[in-house]
């Protein structure tokens, strides 16, 4: 079994985190990053985590992974997927 990337908050972050699910309007996904997150500083597994959130366990996986390698405000934000960087077909259409 691998190891997963560990979670380890400040006070401040989490104070943060907490706050943010208390008093924001979110997202659906972004609150589940946020209850991923909080889950994952409090050593909680993988399947314990997605099952609590409702996300899949890779899901917790790779954003435990993203908070490892690039910090929390990268784990919170929405990645630019190739076919958002694409050109679309309209924009290229000649009028």
């Amino acid at each position: 079994m691998r190891k997963a990337a560990v979670v380890r908050l400040t006070d401040e972050q989490r104070d943060d985190l907490t706050r943010r699910l208390e008093r924001e309007a979110l997202t659906g996904r972004r609150r589940r990053r946020l209850q991923v997150l909080l889950a994952a500083d409090q050593e909680q597994t993988d399947a314990q985590i997605a099952a609590a959130t409702g996300a899949a366990p890779s899901t917790v996986e790779r954003l435990r992974k993203r908070f490892a390698r690039e910090g929390l405000e990268a784990a919170l934000a929405d990645r630019a997927t190739a076919a958002a960087l694409r050109p679309s077909w309209t924009a290229n259409r000649r009028l």
